[in-house]
């Protein structure tokens, strides 16, 4: 993630990430990544088997931990995870 970042933001201003401060980038793509892995969830990019999911769950925690209260604007969205399942 830090290396997408830095791509992404070498237009801007080449900025550099100190460890934990990966929640602005995060925050400005958080529905974009929750919606691909609600569909990988959903076995849209093919079946995953249940040890795979679980992985994409303790992704989706981390995501939501390193975004902090912020995550309030994609709430709907993460309440999704656990309805389809």
């Amino acid at each position: 993630m830090r290396k997408v970042e830095e791509l992404l933001a070498e237009d801007m201003s080449k900025r550099s990430l100190t460890d934990g401060d990966l929640s602005p980038f995060l925050k400005t793509y958080m529905l974009g990544v929750v919606s691909n892995l609600n569909d990988m969830l959903q076995d849209h990019h093919g079946k995953k088997s249940f040890s795979a999911k679980k992985q994409i769950l303790r992704g989706l925690e981390a995501l939501i931990s390193q975004i902090g209260p912020d995550v309030h604007g994609i709430s709907p969205q993460v309440q999704n995870f656990a309805t389809f399942q």
